[in-house]
């Protein structure tokens, strides 16, 4: 694979990996990982989670990783969209799923009512109140629905049975990426944008609070450690942030294999690590005026789907592609796989637990990856152009 974007000029000092003599660094490194003194604890080491209270979406999930196909008897939601990369969904409550595109150009926002089998376009894109303009996540509490925007917003709605409208929008100090819903306003993770005035000078910290109005109130927990901002934006972009029961906090970063748990008390508790994690390289090298950030790899592994479930309970997913020569020999259609190792972990015991692997052979150059998205009321899928919810009652 290969993904490039070009910054302005931009200079750091230190890090293993970084060539002085050609402006060019290799990351992740890791002298810069968050918490690099802590020793992480590996999955097979932990103690496993009990999983007699977990809910039935993770029951159904671990009864089709064990054979019994939850697509069999899944129910399409009639909303097409884009790839799993670019499509957010969350429950409501047990009647109402929302989905969020993030595709730019295909920004939009939908709730769709089981009860009624009924699909209701909430927000589509612009820059006016209510309108959706580089949209990053969502999240839900009770009736409300909010979304993070990289245009330093965060649009709230409220939804009523069927239906969800816009009630006003929150500026923000800085460029939310994930968010959640904690004490009297948001956690997020997120960054100062390139260029254009804010009210802040800087983002201390892995995950920052910010109150109803939009103010930043503190920032807490180690971030990859880096001065440069496209590097800044690459591991912010591409994480992932869940706030639990207990009002701790989980982030990981989709690059490398390891979980950050934060107490209520915004103390870290828990460094987690996936084994078998095909970890690829992120380089970062100046060229004339401006710089260039380039991946390349062709087998890789990437942390997905972190959310929070029920009793201080976090599931995430880790996607693996495994091709079996290079890229460049590749043609389409030829075989490739897509593994998916889904894990738990709890934030006040530190048990781990992997739950199961999916194998899938799939055609190279044919997106056929999907995500599965285990919430407190529903089981769905995020593939192939659908939302597809689980029959929970089908394990």
């Amino acid at each position: 694979m290969l993904f490039t974007g070009c910054g302005g000029d931009a200079s750091e000092e230190g890090g293993s990996h970084a060539q002085e003599s050609s402006g060019e660094q290799v990351h992740p490194d890791p002298e810069r990982l968050p918490h690099v003194n802590v020793t992480p604890t590996a999955v097979s080491d932990a103690v496993p989670c009990d999983l007699s209270s977990v809910p039935a979406s993770l029951e159904r999930l671990q009864a089709h990783i064990d054979g019994n196909d939850a697509m069999a008897d899944a129910h399409r939601i009639p909303v097409d969209v884009p790839d799993t990369g670019t499509v957010e969904v969350a429950s409501l409550n047990e009647n109402l799923v929302l989905i969020l595109v993030t595709l730019p150009g295909m920004e939009e926002l939908w709730s769709y009512h089981i009860p009624t089998e009924s699909a209701e376009q909430v927000a589509t894109r612009g820059q006016g109140p209510g309108e959706l303009m580089f949209p990053t996540d969502l999240t839900v509490q009770g009736a409300e629905v909010y979304v993070a925007m990289g245009t330093m917003r965060i649009a709230t709605f409220t939804c009523e049975g069927a239906s969800c409208t816009h009630r006003k929008d929150v500026r923000t100090q800085f460029q939310p990426t994930q968010i959640e819903v904690s004490e009297d306003g948001f956690a997020t993770t997120g960054q100062l944008p390139l260029r254009g005035e804010t009210e802040i000078d800087a983002l201390d910290g892995a995950i920052h609070h910010v109150d109803s109005t939009g103010t930043l109130v503190g920032s807490f927990g180690e971030p990859y450690q880096t001065n440069i901002w496209m590097v800044d934006d690459h591991f912010t972009r591409y994480s992932g942030l869940a706030v639990l029961d207990d009002g701790s906090h989980v982030v990981h970063y989709h690059t490398f294999p390891r979980t950050y748990t934060y107490g209520p008390d915004q103390e870290l508790r828990h460094v987690t690590e996936v084994e078998d994690f095909l970890e690829g390289t992120f380089v970062y090298r100046e060229e004339g005026n401006g710089s260039i950030s380039v991946i390349r790899e062709d087998n890789y592994s990437r942390i997905k789907q972190l959310n929070a479930l029920v009793d201080e309970y976090a599931f995430f997913t880790v996607a693996t592609v495994q091709m079996d020569r290079p890229s460049e020999t590749m043609e389409v259609g030829d075989e490739i796989r897509y593994l998916y190792d889904h894990y738990l972990i709890r934030s006040n015991s530190g048990c781990a637990s992997h739950l199961g692997r999916e194998d899938i052979a799939a055609e190279y150059k044919v997106d056929d990856r999907f995500r599965w998205v285990p919430t407190k009321h529903h089981l769905l899928r995020i593939g192939e152009g659908s939302v597809h919810l689980a029959e929970l009652d089908g394990a």
